[in-house]
């Protein structure tokens, strides 16, 4: 699967996109909401380091807390 060039805002990207990128680090966000709250702060995080792709590695609820766990890799 070919990667789509980069853009202004960091790109979700599966691992098998990755072998011809580079890592950067990783990052992660804690938030109370949902799924796609934790989505929308990985985003940003990958945004504020700068990053051009991104793969999430853990997205995960607490039980009862309406509390997100989520992990990434950033890649340039």
């Amino acid at each position: 699967m070919p990667l789509l060039p980069p853009t202004q805002q960091a790109q979700l990207i599966v691992y098998a996109q990755t072998s011809a990128l580079e890592k950067m680090g990783s990052i992660s966000v804690n938030v109370r909401g949902s799924s796609d709250d934790a989505d929308r702060a990985i985003q940003q995080k990958a945004d504020s380091y700068g990053a051009r792709y991104y793969t999430i590695t853990l997205k995960q609820e607490h039980e009862l807390s309406n509390m997100w766990t989520s992990r990434a890799v950033l890649y340039r």
